[in-house]
C-alpha cells in the first residue's frame, strides 16, 4: 500500500484539529435519499430526490425537469459522499434540486496533495465514474441535463473544477465551498467552451490555509481567463460547511426561486476584488477604496495585473446539450436500497425508470 505523502499527513493533522468543520450540522431533508451503484463502473453514489419530487412522482407543475447539484466530497474519512448528500438535503428541498454525491477514489488521505496530475489512475477512474453516474441519473429520473451545478467542499474542489473544465457541456454552473484548486488540472484550450459559465467561489476568513489560498488562486485563474467570478470571503468562517452559498448562487444563475428564505442571514460575505498584485475584500456595494487587504496571498506569477471581468452580456450560463430524455413514470419501480439500512426496501413510484 502506498504511504501517505508528507503533505497528506500535514492535512490530516490539520483536520484532526478541525473536526468541528467535518461534522454535518445541517438537518436531513424531507425527500428520499438513496444509495445506488452505477452498473458499468461499479461506483457507488448517493442520490437525493427533493420532497416535491417525491410528492409529485417526479413531475413538475410547469412540465419541466429538475435541476441537479453534483457535489464532490472532501478527504475521506473527514468528509464522504454520505456527508455531502446529508448537508445538501435542506437546500435541495428549498429549491427543488436533485443531488448526486459520488464516492470518489481521489479524495482520500493517500491522494497526491496538492493534486497536480490529471492523469493519475484514481483521477481517471473518478472522471469516468462521475460521467457514467450522471448519465444513469438522467436516464432514470426527470433530471434536467441542461441545468447542472458542480460544487464541492474541501479537497473535492480539485475534481469540481476539473470536471467542469473537461466536460463544460455537461454543467451550467460552478460554485465551490471552502475548496482546493489546482490550475495544473485545467486545460486552457477548453476555456472558450465555457467562459460564459457563472463561477462562484466561497471560502472562510479563517479557513484552512491551503483551501483559503487556493480559493484565491482560483479567483485569479478564472479572472485572468476572462470569466465573471462571484468571489466571497465569509467573515469569521473556518473550515465549515456552507451548502447554502452554492445552492443560492446556482438558483440565482438559473432563475429558480426558493420556497423559503435561504439561511444566509448569519453569513457576513465580502466581495474579493483584485488590488495590484494582491486581493482585498469589500462589503457588497462598497467602493474598493479603503477596503481591507488579504495578507498572506499575492498573485504570484501573474503577468496581467488588470484582471478581466466578463462583460455583463456574457454573464449567462452556457447551455449543455441534452443527454437522454427521461421516460414516463413507471408505476411498479424496482427495489432500491435506502440509506437508513442495508436491507432493500420497496419504494413508491417516485422515479421514472428505463431499463
Amino acid at each position: 500500500m502506498k504511504k501517505p505523502t508528507t503533505a497528506a499527513l500535514l492535512i490530516i493533522a490539520v483536520c484532526l484539529f478541525s473536526l468541528a468543520g467535518c461534522i454535518v450540522p445541517q438537518k436531513p431533508g424531507r425527500g428520499a435519499c438513496l444509495y445506488q451503484v452505477e452498473p458499468v463502473t461499479g461506483r457507488g453514489y448517493y442520490l437525493y430526490l427533493p420532497d416535491d419530487y417525491v410528492k409529485h412522482h417526479g413531475q413538475r407543475a410547469d412540465g419541466g425537469r429538475w435541476p441537479v447539484m453534483v457535489t464532490f466530497h472532501g478527504m475521506d474519512p473527514w468528509d464522504t459522499a454520505g456527508r455531502q448528500i446529508k448537508e445538501c438535503q435542506q437546500e435541495a428541498d428549498r429549491y427543488g434540486f436533485l443531488v448526486i454525491a459520488p464516492k470518489l477514489d481521489t479524495s482520500n488521505s493517500l491522494m497526491q496533495y496538492p493534486l497536480k496530475d490529471p492523469n493519475l489512475s484514481y483521477v481517471k477512474r473518478d472522471e469516468r465514474a462521475v460521467i457514467a453516474i450522471m448519465d444513469e441519473v438522467f436516464r432514470r429520473t426527470n433530471a434536467d441535463p441542461t441545468r447542472v451545478l458542480s460544487t464541492s467542499w474541501s479537497c473535492g474542489g480539485y475534481l469540481a473544477h476539473f470536471m467542469v473544465n473537461r466536460y463544460p457541456e455537461r454543467f451550467c454552473c460552478l460554485a465551490v465551498r471552502q475548496s482546493n484548486f489546482s490550475e495544473h488540472l485545467l486545460d486552457p484550450a477548453q476555456v472558450p467552451k465555457y467562459r460564459r459559465m457563472k463561477i462562484g467561489i466561497f471560502f472562510g476568513e479563517n479557513d484552512l490555509p491551503a483551501c483559503r489560498n487556493e480559493s484565491l488562486r482560483a479567483v485569479e485563474w478564472y479572472r485572468q481567463h476572462g470569466f465573471y467570478v462571484e468571489a466571497k470571503l465569509v467573515e469569521g468562517l473556518a473550515h465549515e460547511r456552507t451548502p447554502q452559498t452554492a445552492a443560492a448562487f446556482f438558483a440565482a444563475s438559473i432563475g429558480v426561486k426558493p420556497k423559503s428564505p435561504p439561511p444566509l442571514g448569519d453569513l457576513v460575505m465580502k466581495d474579493v476584488v483584485p488590488d495590484g498584485d494582491r486581493f482585498r475584500t469589500v462589503n457588497p456595494g462598497q467602493s474598493s477604496n479603503g477596503a481591507g487587504s488579504l495578507p498572506g496571498y499575492s498573485m504570484s506569477g501573474s503577468s496581467d495585473r488588470n484582471i478581466v471581468f466578463g462583460p455583463e452580456q456574457d454573464r449567462q450560463p452556457s447551455r449543455p446539450v441534452s443527454v437522454v430524455p427521461a421516460q414516463p413514470v413507471r408505476r411498479n419501480p424496482p427495489t432500491l436500497h435506502d440509506t437508513t439500512g442495508s436491507t432493500p426496501t420497496p419504494r413508491r413510484p417516485i422515479v421514472p425508470y428505463r431499463f
